[in-house]
């Protein structure tokens, strides 16, 4: 479950709020947190709005939510929109752009879990800024509704430990950003940097929940999944 509803938030922008207090408190959670400087598009206050009734599902209750908005500057409006907005922020940052272009096409790219040490540096300079921008920390009071109930967009199944991670999105967004010729190379190096991504998130998700349960500190990395 807790698995399920990271990957569907980090990497498939999958966030569902049921009312106008859950929209709320996830501005709110978002702006508590301190935050890297990059160089990203800016979004209006109307389109993040509109982008927020649209994953509510009691739109009619959203006066409060436009009202707290209204509040906010350019910089918090920018932190809200990109939380677990990864197509987005790759498209709309620079900063972003030109860490992944080194990357890209690099044919010793072979394993998702050993980057090259020619890009290690920055891959996990775009870990930082997308653990910062986009990765969200918070567990959700709706978890269970989420991964048993609501359509999935990323975990395509799960067998008893394993969640199946559909990527196509990711390579899509990043053929399209970069103009990318579609070969075996391409696909194989944009769906790696993606894997990359994805074992953080889950390492970083799952220090979240055992933190959250109790486990004692040295035994929470047990914890884990393996990328395969």
């Amino acid at each position: 479950m807790t698995a399920v509803n990271i990957f569907e938030k980090f990497c498939g922008n999958n966030v569902m709020f049921r009312t106008q207090d859950d929209v709320l408190q996830y501005m709110i959670n978002i702006l508590e947190e301190d935050y890297i400087d990059i160089d990203i598009n800016d979004i209006s206050k109307e389109k993040l709005y509109n982008y927020l009734v649209e994953k509510t599902d009691n739109k009619p209750e959203m006066v409060q939510v436009g009202k707290f908005i209204k509040q906010l500057d350019q910089t918090e409006l920018n932190r809200i929109y990109y939380r677990n907005n990864l197509i987005e922020i790759i498209r709309n940052s620079k900063t972003i752009q030109d860490l992944m272009k080194d990357m890209l096409g690099n044919d010793e790219f072979l394993d998702p879990n050993e980057p090259p040490e020619e890009i290690k540096e920055n891959i996990d300079k775009l870990w930082e800024i997308l653990e910062n921008w986009v990765y969200y920390d918070h567990q959700d009071f709706y978890c269970w509704d989420n991964a048993d109930v609501r359509e999935r967009k990323t975990v395509l199944t799960i067998d008893t430990d394993s969640n199946f991670l559909y990527l196509q999105p990711f390579v899509n967004a990043c053929f399209d950003q970069f103009g990318l010729e579609d070969n075996d190379l391409n696909r194989m190096t944009t769906t790696n940097i993606c894997g990359y991504l994805m074992g953080k998130v889950i390492a970083n998700q799952y220090w979240t929940m055992t933190t959250s349960l109790g486990i004692p500190k040295d035994k929470r990395p047990i914890i884990n999944m393996k990328n395969e």
